[in-house]
């Protein structure tokens, strides 16, 4: 059997909303969708996922809170559309003024969307000595085409 978690593509909805209303660069990363995922693991091999998604609110009395947390356990931004120079302080501004809108009961929220699922060895790779491979391929090219689209 093979279990895993994993974030979905609403993690940190706000923050990439807020960001976007700023300009086109991507600042959050991009996650898969659950049925992409699903999609993948029967591409490779394996059988029966099944996949589940839950959604985590977390909140914050600033964005400044939300942002050295994410930099407290190594979040960074890989995503090849990102800004290659440093953000300025106006557009930084601007970011917190539109992340404010999402305000509520004096707190900010950071939505997590999380993915828990586990699928099966299919019957036809039984003899590959207790082995399964999943391709991180498969859903590197889902994270793109999301991206793009």
């Amino acid at each position: 059997v093979f279990v895993f978690t994993s974030f979905g593509p609403d993690t940190l909805k706000e923050l990439r909303q807020s960001w976007g209303k700023v300009d086109k660069y991507v600042h959050a990363n991009a996650f898969v969708d659950m049925h992409d995922i699903g999609d993948a693991l029967i591409r490779n091999g394996l059988s029966d996922p099944v996949l589940n998604i839950e959604h985590i609110v977390l909140t914050y009395a600033d964005c400044a809170q939300l942002m050295r947390e994410l930099k407290g356990i190594g979040a960074q931004n890989i995503n090849s559309g990102r800004r290659k120079t440093l953000t300025g302080k106006r557009r930084f501004q601007q970011m917190l003024s539109h992340y404010e809108t999402f305000r509520q009961n004096g707190k900010l929220p950071a939505t997590y969307e999380v993915i828990y699922g586990h699928a099966w060895r299919a019957e036809a790779n039984k003899n590959l000595d207790n082995v399964q491979a999943v391709s991180l391929q498969d859903l590197k090219k889902e994270i793109k085409k999301n991206k793009a689209g």
